[in-house]
């Protein structure tokens, strides 16, 4: 997962600086790659703890015979939403993110 955020971030930051000329408009999706790819890098630093710490929704003992797989996560379980990985990365490892707060709301 780390490495897979990581060559996504570059990826956008590729797009943002060089890509406009052969990639017409690659500048704009970058925003949205550096926020995929910081949600990546947050959710591989929580499974670092524990790869199942990054569900918010896991399948039921009761919905599956055996042990939990892979398929059932896939079918049944839901990741932490985007908004909520900054408490849940402070909660667990004691990491506070920083907020930006845009000066322009503060004005009169």
């Amino acid at each position: 997962m780390r490495e897979f955020g990581s060559h996504i971030l570059g990826r956008a930051i590729y797009d943002s600086v060089f890509s406009e000329m052969m990639r017409p408009y690659s500048h704009g999706i970058s925003v949205t790659l550096a926020a995929h790819a910081a949600e990546i890098l947050i959710k591989a630093r929580i499974a670092q703890e524990h790869p199942l710490l990054v569900f918010d929704t896991l399948p039921k003992s009761t919905s599956t015979p055996d042990l939990l797989t892979i398929g059932e996560l896939f079918d049944k379980g839901t990741t932490i939403q985007y908004s909520d990985l900054p408490e849940i990365l402070w909660a667990l490892l004691g990491i506070r993110l920083k907020t930006y707060k845009d000066s322009r709301s503060s004005a009169n």
